[in-house]
């Protein structure tokens, strides 16, 4: 593949460079500081970014930090674009340290830190409790600020319904918009909404404050993105396909949603009964009215924070799996109906995708992808996701297909957020893990050791693919000083279930500890070291 391909993403190649790429895959609040409060937060990508070209790696993949409110799945966003408060790196806010009764309030968030893994609604509480306090002093002086206003300027046709969203969510005591006062159902203009919070002192008071917290997350990032701009690190973001019912973008343009189903997946391989995700339809009839504005909003947000972006599902763009109420998710049926349709409707969608931002899109393409998709994605240019361990002949003997044989404007990695890790799996699967050792000319063993476990990145890193990512969690289970013994703790995600342990990861090494260990830097430049910079 050379950038004179006639592919439309050429230009989009051109700013990240044709050439092997490799990288680390991680959930923000997985990390662990001395500075953190409780969660990893947005400065502590800094010291990382500044470790990683040491690695001979330039490529850090994010999941979504959006403002999820109470639910800690990334996935849930209550907006496409707002920033969660939760990552903010307290410590850092201006005159932070200047403030005793903020510094204080951070005494309890400091001892979460020690938690084995995160406790996100206790962070979140008294996160929020000590930005209030922090914003008590210096809202007023942000107020002041020609950086706050030229934020708000910027981003207003998004800041406004969020901060608005945010003011009357907690004024109904949390409860979901449907649930609210029926003036504010019904009279969903944007006018209308303006004029009845900012006729409330107290409403209008608490819709700055959502407004500054976000000019703080944007200002955090900001320094993040400058960070690896100068260093030469390609920053990838993660932009979930759907969005949370009870979303501000719901509530405020519920032309663009349908409420009627919801979207889940059909049954197959990964769920015999299918899966019930609870997400609204999108109007697609509308968003081409509208000329696609809200995803082209969406689009120009992310580009000021990544290089990169993973689109989430991108199968949903061809085609939804809708669930009727109250129905299992196998009574579904796919929306539009019938193949031509699909093709048509994702093809349009990521064409536009592709003409709004100069963003290269990296595109999650797993479980039953019609082949129709693939063959748009190819004659887009658009990467897809190849998982080794589910890379296979599935329609013949079962082989496991050669990495080197894989397509180069693609993806490869060993797992993703929301399978076991590779040391989870080989126990979990021992007739597939035997199958890959024998296809891969592998010794097996019943326990993955780290002599095999090193094996396996470093054939993902030598893949036909252009980009070789993989979980921080991957690479931190070569040493035992670094991980957990268990792989089960290693585990971000656990789709379709309800638990404690989902999203709620924290590695066992502290950051520190991480960027200061010999063998693990040596390691990564083994896997990044043998490939020409340029094809």
């Amino acid at each position: 593949m050379t950038a004179d391909d006639c592919f439309m993403t050429s230009s989009h190649w051109d700013h990240v460079g044709v050439r092997h790429h490799h990288g680390i895959c991680l959930s923000l609040g997985s990390l662990v500081t001395s500075k953190s409060s409780g969660i990893g937060e947005y400065l502590d990508l800094l010291p990382l970014i500044k470790w990683l070209p040491t690695t001979g790696f330039d490529l850090i993949q994010l999941l979504p930090i959006n403002d999820t409110g109470d639910d800690p799945s990334p996935y849930m966003g209550l907006s496409a674009h707002a920033l969660h408060p939760i990552y903010l790196s307290l410590l850092s806010l201006p005159e932070a340290k200047t403030l005793p009764d903020f510094l204080s309030a951070l005494t309890p968030l400091s001892r979460l830190n020690l938690t084995p893994s995160v406790s996100y609604h206790e962070v979140l509480r008294l996160k929020l409790q000590a930005l209030n306090i922090y914003l008590d002093h210096r809202l007023s002086l942000i107020e002041e600020d020609h950086q706050f206003h030229a934020f708000i300027e910027n981003h207003r046709s998004w800041l406004t319904p969020y901060s608005i969203f945010r003011t009357l969510k907690h004024a109904h005591n949390g409860k979901a918009w449907w649930d609210w006062h029926p003036s504010y159902i019904s009279k969903r203009g944007k006018e209308c909404h303006e004029e009845a919070t900012a006729a409330d002192t107290a409403l209008a008071s608490q819709i700055l404050r959502w407004r500054a917290i976000q000019f703080l997350c944007f200002s955090q990032w900001k320094q993040v993105r400058a960070a690896a701009d100068a260093c030469g690190v390609l920053l990838t973001g993660d932009i979930p396909i759907l969005i949370n019912k009870d979303s501000a973008d719901v509530w405020w343009h519920p032309d663009l949603f349908s409420l009627k189903k919801d979207v889940g997946a059909p049954p197959d391989m990964y769920s015999k009964d299918g899966q019930h995700w609870g997400f609204p339809l999108f109007e697609w009839a509308n968003h081409r009215k509208n000329n696609f504005s809200w995803w082209k909003e969406r689009l120009r947000v992310q580009q000021e924070l990544y290089h990169l972006y993973r689109i989430d599902h991108i199968v949903g763009f061809f085609r939804l799996w809708a669930i009727p109420p109250k129905k299992p998710a196998k009574k579904g049926s796919f929306v539009p109906k019938t193949p031509a349709e699909w093709k048509r409707l994702g093809t349009e969608i990521v064409t536009m995708m592709l003409n709004a931002t100069s963003m290269l899109p990296l595109a999650e393409d797993l479980g039953d992808v019609p082949d129709l998709v693939r063959q748009s994605m190819h004659d887009l240019g658009v990467p897809g996701l190849k998982v080794l361990r589910w890379e296979r002949n599935w329609h013949t003997d079962q082989s496991f297909l050669p990495p080197e044989s894989f397509s180069p404007e693609s993806v490869t990695t060993v797992s993703t957020h929301d399978s076991s890790t590779l040391k989870g799996w080989w126990k979990e699967d021992a007739t597939a893990s035997q199958q890959l050792a024998r296809d891969y000319g592998l010794k097996w063993e019943a326990t993955l050791s780290p002599a095999i476990l090193y094996k396996l990145l470093q054939i993902s890193h030598h893949s036909g693919s252009l980009f070789h990512i993989n979980l921080l969690n991957e690479y931190l289970s070569l040493f035992p000083e670094l991980s957990e013994k268990n792989p089960d703790k290693e585990r971000i995600n656990r789709p379709g279930t309800i638990s404690e342990s989902n999203w709620t990861y924290r590695t066992k090494a502290s950051l520190d500890q991480i960027l200061h260990h010999a063998g693990l830097r040596n390691a990564l430049n083994k896997f990044s070291s043998s490939h020409q910079k340029h094809l």
